[in-house]
């Protein structure tokens, strides 16, 4: 569909933007997992793939790049993450 998209565009931008995506952007994940995410004292349930999808955004946004960037970003926005892991 994504290649369909490619091809049926006339518009070069967007066929720079859907190549980026396919080339870099599908690939970015989050460093942590959902063990690591068990270790803050994170309850395992539905929240692991919300953290993970917050964390993998904002990799993409260019906010969080180091591991440690992702520790600190689950602490401040997740309360109940310990703050020692």
């Amino acid at each position: 569909m994504i290649l369909f998209a490619m091809a049926a565009t006339k518009d070069v931008r967007k066929k720079k933007d859907i190549s980026h995506f396919l080339v870099d952007l599908r690939k970015v994940r989050p460093i942590l997992k959902g063990h690591d995410l068990k270790r803050l004292g994170i309850p395992q349930g539905p929240i692991y793939a919300k953290i993970l999808n917050e964390l993998r955004d904002e990799r993409l946004r260019g906010a969080i790049v180091t591991e440690e960037d992702e520790i600190t970003f689950i602490r401040k926005r997740h309360p109940f993450a310990k703050k020692t892991p």
